[in-house]
């Protein structure tokens, strides 16, 4: 699909198709990648001290990234169920993790969504609110957590059942040559998921190079260059007032960064009136970003 295509259905939506996708995808890489250092460019940093004295570290104090030094563990809690449905607390460490993204938001904020385009698979609202609890020894978590029955979870966002059919926070597009890996994925992660959590993108390895990063009165953005068995380009860009982080990724060999910037600028958003807040239950402290590599793994083991 090009480009100007993918534009049009983004923008030429048939909210009648609902699809149900977003599977939770794991599985080991072959071999290591050695980690190098990021790269930030030196104009742009001196842009961002010229922005109306907004300076470097104002900026990185929402919106951060690093990438860790060769073989530093980073040490994250979450925890497990067992058979008995049992919660059990554990800790773990990446030691390969390629970059480290935190955002500093409030603890909650009203839902938004981005209205899904019709071909591709995706993760709308009503498949977020039929999440299932732990079952079975597994742990399912709901992206965002909203702990509502459906019925009032919709009366409170001020949606229809078709239109909580046509938003969600999670959307991919399958390459044509390799049917198993998508080309192009869009996620949406609200303030409640975002608040007191860092984002780890390749955690098994890899290497991350911040390309560039800017920012107006509106949003903060960051390009990053990612490379493992593939090679992907991230934009991440956080809305100040909704507090919300897109993550759009793409394949480098298809899409630029300014078409990743473009479907960003194209999405239809919208801030519902239901307010999520953090789940304090939830001791999980980090969380993964979607990787194109993961996709493999998944074709591998099955």
């Amino acid at each position: 699909m090009k480009s100007e295509d993918l534009l049009y259905a983004l923008g030429e939506v048939d909210s009648a198709a609902v699809i149900r996708a977003g599977e939770k995808l794991a599985g080991k890489s072959s071999r290591p990648v050695r980690l190098k250092a990021v790269r930030v460019l030196l104009v742009a940093a001196a842009l961002l001290f010229a922005l109306g004295g907004i300076g470097w570290g104002v900026y990185q104090s929402i919106l951060s990234a690093r990438v860790p030094e060769e073989g530093e563990a980073l040490v994250y809690h979450d925890i497990m169920y067992d058979h008995d449905d049992q919660a059990k607390p554990i800790e773990f460490q990446f030691r390969q993790a390629a970059l480290v993204i935190h955002v500093n938001c409030d603890e909650g904020s009203r839902l938004c969504l981005f209205k899904l385009p019709e071909a591709g698979g995706r993760r709308n609202l009503l498949s977020i609110l039929n999440t299932s609890v732990p079952y079975e020894g597994a742990h399912v978590r709901k992206f965002p957590n909203i702990p509502l029955k459906r019925k009032e979870a919709l009366e409170q966002a001020g949606m229809s059942l078709l239109e909580a059919g046509s938003y969600g926070n999670y959307w991919f597009l399958h390459d044509e040559e390799d049917y198993n890996i998508p080309a192009l994925s869009v996620e949406l992660m609200n303030a409640c998921e975002l608040y007191g959590t860092d984002l780890i993108l390749g955690w098994e390895g890899g290497e991350a190079e911040v390309i560039q990063q800017r920012e107006d009165e509106k949003s903060l953005e960051m390009e990053v260059f990612y490379r493992y068995r593939l090679e992907t380009r991230y934009l991440f860009r956080y809305d100040r007032e909704m507090q919300y982080l897109l993550v759009i990724c793409g394949d480098a060999e298809q899409y630029e960064f300014s078409d990743l910037e473009q479907i960003a600028d194209t999405l239809e958003l919208r801030q519902t009136d239901l307010v999520v807040s953090y789940d304090e239950s939830e001791i999980a402290d980090y969380r993964t970003i979607q990787e194109r590599d993961m996709w493999i793994d998944m074709v591998e083991h099955h």
